[in-house]
């Protein structure tokens, strides 16, 4: 038996109903105008049909109770108006939401806007309940987003950008220490840049790349690397595409690996060809006198 319903139950309490936006081989900014919905296009729902043909009510019976007494819901729905079954000016048959590519809000304790939060949930292969279960289904449009879910997130990047900053305050004295950082990251150095370019582009990257750069400042073979990207530039190590070789053509890589970046770290890592490492290395001394 459902428990009674009481909007008051509610009270304060605030969804986000948000585009799941995913990016293609055509579309690779999550940004652009064609991401999800082009202009003033919208997407709108209805309750579902089950495959008899019949409406599945987005509100169980003690919810149509509640809401079809004007006594408790300040609406003016009375009592059969919100059956699914009703032949005549059937509620669910007309009641659409609309949505579009920005966020919409939804007061759960406004009578009409539970109704249309229900109603979005049970459109269960486009309306993901949470973002989390928003990766689970190519079909799902939009997600439910919690008011304790962005709290929560704000947070927790919050938590990551005093991280990043905490990392930057260790290194922003050191020229040589903010280059590297900058080269692991990808980013093309000019060998006179100053401390205030360095600093600013250090900046950017939290502010843009939050992730890649606590992944950079944690990463326990930032220094292997480095040595690999610098023997790169120096004509010691060939890079072709993502592959990295000696010089002699010899994958930089253990047999059978693909010498990326992550598996060229792990063969200079390993005991046996750590005087591959050193030869490396004293190249790239030679290199810089």
């Amino acid at each position: 038996m459902d428990k009674e319903f009481n909007l008051q139950d509610y009270e304060g309490k605030v969804v986000k109903v948000m585009p799941v936006v995913r990016t293609n081989g055509f579309i690779t900014d999550p940004q652009h105008e064609a991401a999800f919905l082009v202009g003033p296009a919208t997407n709108n729902y209805s309750a579902p049909v089950g495959k008899n043909g019949g409406i599945i009510c987005p509100l169980n019976r003690s919810e149509i109770e509640y809401f079809e007494d004007p006594s408790k819901s300040g609406m003016s729905h009375k009592s059969g108006d919100l059956s699914p079954y009703k032949k005549d000016n059937n509620f669910w048959k007309t009641y659409k939401v609309r949505l579009d590519k920005n966020p919409r809000t939804l007061k759960l304790d406004n009578p009409k806007e539970y109704i249309e939060y229900k109603l979005l949930l049970a459109n269960s292969n486009a309306i993901a309940p949470s973002p989390k279960e928003s990766k689970r289904k190519r079909t799902y449009k939009y997600m439910i987003v919690s008011e304790d879910h962005e709290v929560n997130t704000r947070l927790s990047t919050q938590a990551k950008l005093q991280e990043a900053y905490k990392f930057f305050g260790k290194i922003e004295d050191n020229e040589e220490e903010m280059k590297n950082f900058l080269k692991v990251y990808g980013k093309k150095v000019p060998e006179d840049a100053k401390s205030k370019w360095l600093k600013d582009q250090l900046g950017l990257v939290i502010s843009e790349n939050l992730g890649a750069f606590l992944d950079i400042a944690k990463d326990a073979d930032r220094k292997t690397k480095l040595i690999i990207l610098e023997a790169v530039d120096a004509g010691i190590i060939n890079k072709d595409g993502r592959k990295f070789y000696l010089q002699g053509g010899e994958a930089l890589s253990a047999p059978g690996d693909v010498p990326v970046m992550a598996n060229a770290v792990k063969f200079l890592k390993a005991k046996k060809n750590q005087d591959i490492l050193l030869e490396i290395k004293a190249r790239l001394d030679n290199a810089k006198d």
